[in-house]
């Protein structure tokens, strides 16, 4: 009778036992995290690409006196517009073999974001005759351009105007006599009206 209590004293011992085994070692493997304090902040930014008349400074850079910068008898006709997202009345002339006449204007990254052109569209309101065409294939030009490192380039629908913020890109539309010239138009030439749209989007 002793000796049957007795074991179940050793039994309940041991029961007891594992089951603090058991609560010990679910214990030992549980673990609590915790995620506090999630914050989301969106900063301010700005988003400016725009023209700009230049300064004594651009001037300098670009070894010119004025923005419109000629050589021989060229001449610009009327004050050009400089507006932040247009730039109207630009009216250039030339009247002799070796004429070159210029107006720069620049465009200005003052946003927070690096800026590249998308789908640049250039085109004439009307045409040139047959006849003035052939002669101003040979004899002169009419551009609008910008500098690309030392480099002039004539804007097209395949230019690629890369912008970083607080950067700059000199434009000018450019008239050119050539100096080379054989012959002068019997008749005044006027060169169908230019129209050129830059989109800037972010860059990547």
């Amino acid at each position: 009778m002793e000796r049957q209590r007795t074991g179940k004293v050793i039994a309940i011992v041991a029961l007891i036992v594992a089951i603090l085994g058991l609560s010990i070692g679910y214990a030992a493997f549980t673990t609590t995290l915790n995620i506090d304090n999630a914050r989301g902040t969106v900063e301010s930014s700005t988003w400016r690409v725009e023209f700009a008349s230049l300064t004594d400074a651009d001037l300098q850079t670009l070894s010119i006196n004025n923005a419109f910068h000629k050589i021989g008898t060229a001449s610009m006709s009327g004050v050009p517009s400089i507006g932040t997202l247009t730039v109207s009345n630009i009216n250039l002339a030339v009247a002799a073999p070796g004429d070159e006449a210029y107006y720069y204007f620049k465009i200005v990254n003052h946003g927070t974001y690096n800026a590249r052109s998308e789908g640049i569209t250039v085109g004439n309101t009307g045409n040139l005759s047959s006849n003035d065409q052939v002669w101003v294939n040979a004899n002169a030009s009419f551009k609008v351009e910008f500098k690309n490192g030392s480099t002039w380039q004539e804007i097209t629908s395949s230019s690629q105007l890369s912008l970083a913020k607080g950067a700059t890109i000199y434009v000018r539309v450019s008239l050119k006599f050539n100096g080379s010239a054989t012959s002068v138009p019997a008749t005044q030439i006027t060169f169908p009206t230019k129209k050129v749209t830059i989109p800037f989007v972010v860059a990547e």
